[in-house]
């Protein structure tokens, strides 16, 4: 088979830049392994894999793009703009609805034009060791897609290049993982020696004019660094989304058959092996990348050959068999096998996309030790080296418990997500604006005029999300302490109102009254549906003055639930409901709805979004099982859900009780 490459590279750091630059500050303790933990931060703690199927319920509502029928054109300033027709129910069959990739991140602009964009250097007359103060202090809005204009151009270009068709607007995105999917890509506000803080909404809009939000609080050299290069054509701030849409894919009566009884088979015999160390397994050693090195608790990347030497040892094996019943055409094989491979390896592998560098935690995997352990590394730093989209994936073999055969089906169009990322330079309009004091300006603190300081909250986008389903309004309350005098108290309320006229970000100011510290206390309590304030009683926090990043005191997990229906079937249950506890707003909250699998519906997988308390993300599960016969069972015991997945397999007491009905 053609090798596909079915994940995105990895990227090095920018070492080179800060090496070379002669306004670095020499740093001596500050190495590779320190770097690796301050990048660490901004990566998810852990791996939620992303899934390549859609649920029946999205396909229904967004109803996917034709995949493999792009049309690209090009505008007049440059930017290419790639359009998809709309997904027909006869995929012989092109539709004249067209819609396009958003593409072009860029500085969010004023309606006068004026990029929302400030960097403000400032220094004292004082030395530091006298109490004075030098740096800068960095904040921009982002977003992406065309205006209007491009939009109307990019329409034309469509009706002249095919006869009939219409742009219908844009493609609908949805967030491509778990963790962040916004990040920024700068080895100046990354290196803790010249970023002391660096604050982002973390996660990426999906609609066209949303923004994201950055702010950064530079050292004197890191502000003199930065300034430097927004006068070059390309400069150190980039931006990259990672987000995903619904593709469809060409229909062809091609099977994927997964025999998980010879995966079992072959897993067994290679523990066996490890832990006698006698005779080798043909699983031990074989001439392709080994599955089974892959550990069930730690995650590690993998090179492209890798990757497609996994597919080949379970295809060698029997773990995997492709039947291609009908006979794709060279044109649309490419796609085929690339959404073929993608759900192989999601079969057996939780993937996740991360952004900046790999640590050396993530390049070798559990298994992997020694003389090898280093060839290995070295050969996917290699890779790295190659990639310049800014991201890596990376792999973490599931524990699975199902067992039988599992065939995949082509034969009718299949949905699938299409990773999407974009990367886009922030400084392409400073040397227009590099003048205006709106903007680019410096400072003496020491200047009597300049003595308010300002805090600025911004709201994150899953606490954005919330306002809309279980929040009424959040208050924020700020304690500044002043020596000898009383302290300044004030609130604010953001609510839903807020934040659609204001945006999300919200400021006080007071005044300094000769204060030279630069944190503040802050609380925040939530207002919730009902009528219930959390927490109920806030806890004091110290803020900077830079900005503060109220994130939801609840966040978003996806539970997939999955059953065999023909199992169900033969045992006589109508249905199966998942009821599930989890902790949300410092409460167990018991959830009886949202989970039901029955072989009536037809579908064997489903799923639901689940919001959990952040800082508690064990999730309880038990099964309830409605029998044509004798009525509702329910487990008694409560298992913990691993890995955002439950499988429903029939419990010791239900198999009992119908052997006992049977008898």
């Amino acid at each position: 088979m053609k090798k596909q490459c079915v994940i995105a590279g990895l990227i090095l750091a920018f070492s080179g830049l800060l090496g070379t630059t002669a306004l670095a500050k020499p740093r001596s303790n500050f190495g590779m392994a320190e770097q690796f933990k301050y990048e660490k931060q901004f990566k998810p703690q852990t791996l939620r894999s992303s899934h390549t199927i859609p649920s029946s319920a999205a396909v229904k509502e967004i109803g996917g793009i034709s995949y493999g029928h792009h049309v690209d054109l090009k505008l007049k300033d440059g930017i290419t703009v790639r359009c998809f027709p709309a997904a027909t129910k006869n995929p012989e069959k092109t539709s004249k609805n067209y819609y396009y990739l958003p593409t072009n991140p860029h500085v969010a602009r004023d309606p006068d034009g004026t990029p929302k964009f400030s960097m403000l250097r400032f220094v004292t007359d004082k030395t530091k060791e006298a109490g004075g103060v030098e740096g800068g202090i960095l904040h921009f809005l982002v977003e992406y897609g065309l205006s209007p204009q491009q939009e109307k151009e990019a329409a034309k270009l469509l009706a002249r290049k095919i006869k009939g068709a219409k742009l219908k607007g844009a493609v609908q995105l949805e967030s491509g993982g778990e963790g962040n999917s916004f990040h920024v890509v700068s080895a100046t506000l990354t290196d803790e020696g010249f970023t002391s803080t660096l604050v982002t909404s973390g996660k990426a809009p999906v609609m066209e004019g949303q923004r994201v939000a950055v702010a950064a609080r530079l050292s004197g050299y890191g502000a003199t660094l930065l300034a430097k290069s927004m006068e070059q054509p390309t400069t150190d701030i980039s931006v990259v989304f990672d987000l995903k849409y619904l593709v469809k894919l060409p229909a062809y009566d091609v099977k994927v058959i997964i025999d998980y009884d010879m995966y079992h088979q072959m897993e067994k015999e290679y523990s066996h092996g490890r832990e006698k160390k006698t005779t080798k397994k043909r699983y031990w050693n074989p001439k392709w990348y080994n599955v089974l090195n892959i550990s069930t608790s730690k995650s590690s990347t993998l090179t492209e050959e890798e990757q497609q030497e996994s597919i080949d040892f379970l295809v060698e094996n029997g773990a995997v068999t492709f039947d291609y019943v009908q006979h794709v055409p060279d044109a649309d094989k490419e796609i085929v096998e690339s959404g073929l491979y993608k759900l192989v390896l999601e079969s057996f592998f939780d993937m996740q996309k991360r952004f900046g560098q790999p640590s050396p935690d993530e390049v070798i995997g559990e298994e992997e030790e020694g003389e090898s352990a280093k060839e290995i590394e070295a050969a996917r730093r290699a890779e790295a080296r190659k990639m310049k989209n800014y991201s890596y994936t990376v792999f973490q073999r599931k524990t699975i418990k199902r067992s039988g055969k599992t065939t995949l089906h082509l034969k009718k169009s299949i949905a699938r997500y299409e990773h999407y990322t974009m990367t886009g330079n922030v400084g392409t309009w400073y040397e227009q604006f590099k003048d205006d004091p709106r903007l680019v300006s410096e400072v003496n603190l020491d200047d009597p005029f300049y003595q308010r300081r300002e805090m600025r909250f911004v709201i994150d986008n899953e606490a954005y999300d919330i306002f809309s389903q279980m929040v009424n309004y959040a208050t924020v309350q700020v304690r500044v302490p002043r020596k000898g005098r009383r302290p300044f108290i004030d609130e604010l309320t953001i609510d839903r109102k807020y934040l659609e006229q204001s945006g999300q970000t919200a400021t006080l100011t007071y005044a300094r009254m000769g204060d030279d510290a630069q944190t503040y206390d802050y609380a925040v309590q939530w207002s919730l549906r009902g009528g219930y304030l959390y927490p109920k009683e806030p806890r004091w926090k110290k803020g900077e003055l830079m900005a503060v990043t109220l994130a939801a005191p609840v966040t978003p997990m996806t539970i997939e639930s999955e059953a065999d229906l023909d199992e169900l079937e033969e045992l006589g249950i109508a249905r199966v409901s998942v009821e599930l506890k989890y902790s949300r707003f410092g409460k167990t909250y018991l959830d009886q709805k949202g989970l039901s699998l029955s072989p009536g519906v037809g579908e064997p997988v489903v799923n639901k979004v689940i919001y959990h308390d952040a800082e508690k993300d064990k999730i309880a599960y038990r099964l309830i099982y409605h029998h044509k016969k004798l009525g509702k069972i329910k487990d008694d015991k409560w298992q913990t859900v691993e890995g955002a997945y439950i499988y429903c397999s029939p419990s010791e007491m239900l198999l009992n009780k119908v052997r006992d009905l049977v008898l």
